[in-house]
Formats: structure tokens, sequence, C-alpha cells
């Protein structure tokens, strides 16, 4: 699988974390231009020559690593190696984005981590701040040694490393890249279920002789949503054509496609916002075009609401369409 820092999709993040994928960096220009323009600047930038947080005014010399090891605070459970090693894959990919910054080696040391089965051992709970600092800073640590990583096999090859300069530290954890990875498994096995649910929903069509006529293409021109419209056609595909005796068959049958059409437009929008920003520069502070930028690109707010309620409340509204449940 090659990483350009644009191509990632979510079917991609999900083959890479429990589909055995490898990773190929199809180039480091767009890092290794980030990080010639933060070697080149001289004023005060955020995390890089300042403090953070409310020591952000206050200039300091090589306090980056501390920022690693006082953020490394993960608790509970483990989290289990396929979300942590989609996480790495994304991580790689936004810095291939160009904008953060970080030494381009690190991107190699990442590419290494995933092709050899090396995880951070990262826990269930705790963030500081709104972007995934704790996971981020426990992948940090072990790419600096500090922590061990995880194998799923015995040791055969060295576990990666990679000297993080005391000014990488902020850059390569400034960023979401766990819950866009988390959000990407999840929308992806979402929607290998919501495709089935259609052929759940041709046999149930069978089993009661339900007409087809709700699904015609002229009554999905008459509300035009895509959803509905690509639902009706895959069931058109699916189910028998012969004339009912019945005037109308029970709403579930006649309001499927209006109902799972909802659903998988809803799908398609959590894509959308999901994909982006696992292709996306998401550091605080960009550097780009010669400068650096501080911004809240790391917030994970449009990730937050995609998967969240709206689509799982459209789900459940076809199964209850289906079952009269």
């Amino acid at each position: 699988m090659e990483l350009d820092g644009a191509g990632l999709t979510c079917a991609r993040v999900h083959e890479a974390a429990y589909g055995g994928a490898r990773v190929a960096i199809a180039s480091l220009d767009r890092a290794r231009a980030a990080w010639a323009t933060a070697q080149e600047l001289t004023g005060p930038v955020y995390g890089r020559s300042t403090g953070v947080g409310a020591n952000r005014d206050v200039l300091l010399e090589g306090g980056g690593l501390d920022l690693l090891r006082s953020h490394a605070c993960g608790a509970g459970p483990r989290v289990d190696p396929g979300r942590a090693r989609a996480m790495l894959v994304v991580r790689l990919n936004q810095l291939l984005a160009g904008g953060s910054g970080v030494g381009p080696g690190v991107c190699e040391a990442l590419a290494y981590a995933v092709n050899h089965g090396f995880t951070p051992p990262l826990r269930t709970y705790g963030a500081i701040g709104t972007g995934d600092l704790t996971a981020l800073s426990t992948a940090a640590l072990c790419l600096l040694g500090e922590l061990p990583w995880d194998s799923a096999e015995p040791m055969e090859t060295e576990p990666p490393h990679y000297p993080l300069a005391s000014s990488d530290a902020l850059p390569f954890i400034s960023s979401g890249a766990a819950t866009p990875a988390d959000a990407a498994i999840a929308v992806h096995r979402l929607g290998t279920l919501m495709e089935a649910a259609i052929g759940v929903a041709a046999m149930s069509f069978a089993a009661v002789d339900a007409s087809a006529e709700p699904l015609a293409a002229l009554v999905q021109e008459a509300r035009p949503h895509p959803g509905q419209a690509a639902v009706a056609a895959a069931l058109r595909g699916l189910v028998s054509h012969e004339p009912s005796t019945r005037v109308q068959d029970p709403y579930g049958f006649r309001a499927f496609a209006q109902v799972h059409g909802a659903a998988v437009d809803a799908l398609g929008r959590a894509v959308t916002a999901i994909e982006t920003d696992l292709n996306a520069a998401a550091e605080n502070p960009l550097f780009a075009g010669s400068l650096a930028w501080h911004n809240g690109n790391f917030h994970s707010a449009p990730d937050a609401p995609a998967p969240d309620r709206p689509l799982t409340a459209d789900l459940e509204e076809s199964r209850r369409a289906l079952t009269g449940a």
C-alpha cells in the first residue's frame, strides 16, 4: 500500500490495521519541505522555541522531550494492536502531506514499525487537550526507545528507533491521528454491514412475496435522495418483479429504501469527513509558505458527529422497519 499524503481511504486504513497490508512511502518531498521551512524560522514558534499552554510566551530550549513524557499518561485496558497500527498509518500519511516540520526520517521509522508488526502500547483512556496527544506521545516515546514497542511476534528484527529532536516533539503529537483512525475502522465495518442489510431485506421481500412497486425508478425520481435511489436500485436487482395481488405491503417494505437510504447518505457524509482528515496536515503550528501558521486544525470536531447518533439512529430505524420491533 503506497502512502502519499493524499489517497488514504477508510478501507485502506482497515486493510493496514487488520489485513496485513504493508506500506510504502511514495515521496518525502512535502515532509522535507515543511522540515526545511521549520529549520529556517528564527522567531518564536509555539512548542518549538516556546513552552506550551500557559507557557506559550516563555522562550525555551530543549523542553520538547519532557512534553512527550508528561503527556504519555494513558490508563485503562490496552487498545488492540490493529487500532494502534491504524493510528501509525494515519499519522504517517498526515506527515507525508507536509506541514508538520518533523524530521522526515520519522516517516521511515513509522513505516518500518507498521511493516514489521510493532505497535505502541496505547491505553483506552487519557487525553490532554483536543488532539490525540496522549496516544501520539506514547508512540513518540517508543520511537525514542524510552518505552518498549509491542510486537505480535517474537522480535526477530530490531524495534524501530528515531532520535526525535526536542523541536519534533510538539509537531509529532499536535494532531488527531487515533481519532480518525478509529473512525475509519468503524465506518468501513459499518459500510460492510449496511451492504449486507440490503441482501437481508431482499430475502425478507422474497419471504413474504412483497411487491417491488415501491422500488421503481419512477418512485425514486420523485424524491431524489441519492442513498434512497441507490438502495432501491440494489433491491430491484435482487427481488422478483411479479405483480402482487395486494394493494400495498406493510410499511417496512414500502419505506425500506427511504429509511436505509438515509443511513447510506449519512455514512457517505461520515466517510467524506473522516477521509479528509486521514489526508490532512492537521498540525499546530503548520509550516507552509516559509512561515509557521498557528491554528486549530488538530481539533476532531468534524469527525466526532460524523459516525455518531444520526447514523446509528437511521440504522435502528431500518431494523425497526423490517422487523416491526
